[in-house]
């Protein structure tokens, strides 16, 4: 089950009044904390779902637009949305799965462990454990502090790009946001977050044993080194490899990141 838990931000955009009626997915939370979904949860069955994956949705306006964030609670992977309108909440639910989907699939390609056939079954995997969504009103700290930082970058990206992205441009905007390392309480190490998101469709959704996940890991790691032509990197385990397979600009100062787009 998707759980999508709305900042006030986010709440009042996908809440809207017509003909005197309030229209809004938002629910009453079930409790304060997000780590104690799974005490209270239940789908349409009444029973509790195989998996909650809780998400933190923020809104912020960028040159007079809307711009929509979320941010996944473990992995901190972020998707970015720029093309959304005031009260579209099922719009957003379908553009968050069809990107999730897509970011997965585009590295899966990458690394060659993707093709149409499995690339489907894994898709109709996730869909069958996250075949419902709800939205709440509740937000975490620590999250929301990431989301800050990818907005900030977002932000200061399109005030040097002079224009903000499109749909395709702000994939690459996430894909470099997401191979940046990211640390939260109770977190031992850094993790990098394109890295957990493969790792967890690929354990949940496409039935991958540990074995396979140091494999990819042990892929991910040549590829990189292919691309920069730096020697190996010290080996590290699959939780805290870092995955920067976007090829990067040399001459752009370390602070300024432009929309790039996808070759």
């Amino acid at each position: 089950m998707l759980i999508f838990n709305c900042t006030k931000a986010a709440s009042d955009f996908f809440t809207v009044t017509r003909k005197g009626e309030k229209i809004s997915p938002i629910e009453p939370i079930p409790c304060k904390l997000m780590s104690d979904d799974v005490d209270y949860i239940k789908d349409s069955d009444g029973n509790t779902p195989q998996e909650l994956s809780e998400w933190l949705v923020h809104v912020v306006r960028v040159k007079r637009k809307p711009i929509i964030f979320a941010i996944e609670k473990d992995t901190r992977y972020v998707m970015t949305f720029v093309d959304l309108k005031k009260g579209e909440y099922r719009r957003f639910v379908t553009d968050f799965i069809a990107r999730a989907a897509k970011m997965v699939r585009y590295f899966g390609e990458d690394l060659m462990i993707m093709n149409n056939d499995n690339f489907q079954s894994m898709l109709n995997n996730f869909l069958d454990v996250n075949s419902e969504f709800r939205f709440f009103s509740r937000s975490d700290r620590s999250m929301q502090s990431h989301i800050n930082e990818i907005a900030w970058f977002f932000k200061d990206t399109a005030e040097n790009s002079g224009c903000l992205p499109d749909t395709e441009q702000v994939m690459c905007f996430d894909a470099d946001m997401n191979s940046m390392p990211k640390q939260y309480k109770g977190l031992k190490d850094m993790i990098y977050p394109a890295n957990q998101m493969l790792f967890h469709w690929l354990r949940n959704y496409c039935d991958y044993d540990e074995q396979q996940i140091e494999e990819i890991s042990e892929r991910i790691r040549e590829l990189k080194r292919a691309m920069s032509g730096a020697p190996m990197p010290i080996k590290m385990s699959t939780d805290h490899e870092e995955w920067d397979l976007q090829n990067q600009p040399e001459s752009i100062p370390d602070n300024v990141i432009v929309f790039p787009t996808k070759r």
